[in-house]
């Protein structure tokens, strides 16, 4: 992102923009709660149902999304 932002010129936003970030992050994280076991659990189950790497990388190709 910062490559992208010093081609467009547009350094000073990106720069601000992390120290914006910087300072929000603890903030934010302070409003965060643990997940709960049915959460995980449920996390889990859909986590099960994601294809692997290899199958992901032969569907890229076959599809040819770009």
């Amino acid at each position: 992102m910062g490559f992208c932002a010093a081609r467009a010129g547009e350094l000073r936003a990106y720069a601000r923009g992390l120290v914006d970030a910087l300072r929000g992050a603890r903030r934010a994280l302070a409003t965060r709660a643990a997940l709960s076991r049915e959460a995980r659990a449920r996390l889990q189950a859909l986590q099960a149902h994601r294809p692997g790497l290899a199958g992901r990388a032969l569907r890229h190709f076959r599809e040819r999304l770009i």
